[in-house]
């Protein structure tokens, strides 16, 4: 996981989620997603296989797609657990 715990205002939500799927499909990824509504909180578990040197290459553009996102919507990289986007 390193994209797994966002946050964005709660009347953002349903924009916030679908751009992310967008970027998400763009790549092709399967993804597990789920969250708390109420809060505008989102997580998401892309599956990367890290063995793979093309797909772990992804994990950049995500990484970076998703914080342009959170941004574009007033929201936070580690919303509920303080488990966001990841450093490297």
């Amino acid at each position: 996981p390193f994209v797994e715990d966002t946050a964005v205002p709660p009347e953002n939500l349903a924009p916030f989620i679908k751009e992310f799927r967008a970027l998400l499909d763009s790549h092709n990824l399967a993804y597990g997603m789920f969250g708390h509504v109420d809060a505008g909180v989102l997580h998401v578990r892309p599956a990367i296989d890290m063995k793979d040197s093309v797909e772990e290459k992804l994990i950049r553009t995500i990484t970076d797609g998703v914080v342009k996102l959170t941004r574009k919507y007033n929201g936070l990289l580690w919303g509920e657990h303080g488990k966001g986007v990841r450093s490297e």
